[in-house]
């Protein structure tokens, strides 16, 4: 049963490694759509202030034009009166207009420089949207085979994953899977040999429980991250194994 879940946790890093590859390829993705939709969506937003800005001034203009021509009837019609509470009357009047037209003057001058500002800032964010759009497309491009083959990979994995854990008891598994969940990725970890180490959590382990690891003859949990725990045929060979659970009998 220790060699299942072994097994099940070399199919989980490897499930696991290449969900982070895809995942960090898709959130980069991701990331890049966003910024481009939010662009386009800044964009469209200065596009809509200009046109205002726009219809504003040209409103602006065409009253100035109107109240211009106003100015001078009423200045001619000035030049024309002789009766003096007429003239005074129309020379007020022509003030009038003259401080209006002025005030419209300026306010025409303000708008022409809105929709200078308008313009170049909008110029400029079509530049940085060609770019960001460029920039995605090439990413897309570049990523879309990497993206289908860990896809391939992870079904396949999966399925791999799912025959293995079959293998294992229900109450073993869920505990396997909630140990895996709580611990980054790695519920069974090997125990070093030369420092009888968890080699999960750096923890020494009591010495009658390494020697009841030794043995071979229960499944254990570390007493400190309550991984599954094994010494990998690679720590220990069994000449080394018999000797030392002998001497430790002996002690």
């Amino acid at each position: 049963m220790l060699e299942a879940l072994i097994k099940l946790q070399a199919a989980d890093k490897n499930v696991l490694g290449n969900l982070a590859e895809r995942d960090e390829l898709t959130t980069r993705l991701n990331q890049l759509t966003a910024l481009l939709t939010r662009g386009e969506m800044e964009l469209a937003d200065k596009q809509e202030k200009l046109a205002n800005v726009e219809g504003f001034y040209e409103q602006k203009t065409g009253e100035l034009k109107t109240d211009v021509q106003r100015a001078s009837d009423s200045k001619t019609k000035l030049m024309n009166i002789t009766r003096q509470k007429e003239y005074l009357a129309a020379q007020k009047e022509l003030q009038f207009l003259k401080r209006a037209n002025s005030q419209k003057e300026e306010e025409i001058l303000k708008l022409m420089q809105a929709i200078e500002e308008y313009r170049t800032g909008i110029a400029g964010d079509e530049e940085k949207l060609g770019d960001l759009r460029g920039k995605l497309a090439d990413e897309e491009a570049a990523h879309k085979s990497t993206l289908t083959k860990l896809e391939k990979t992870i079904s396949k994995q999966q399925n791999e994953r799912s025959s293995l854990a079959e293998s294992i008891p229900a109450a073993m598994l869920k505990k396997y899977e909630r140990i895996l969940k709580g611990r980054g990725g790695l519920a069974v970890s090997p125990v070093s040999r030369s420092s009888e180490n968890c080699l999960g959590c750096n923890m020494k382990l009591p010495p009658q429980s390494f020697i009841v690891l030794l043995r071979g003859e229960q499944i254990m949990n570390c007493p400190s991250c309550q991984r599954f725990m094994y010494v990998g045929p690679d720590e220990v060979s069994e000449e080394d194994k018999d000797g030392e659970v002998g001497d430790a009998e002996a002690a």
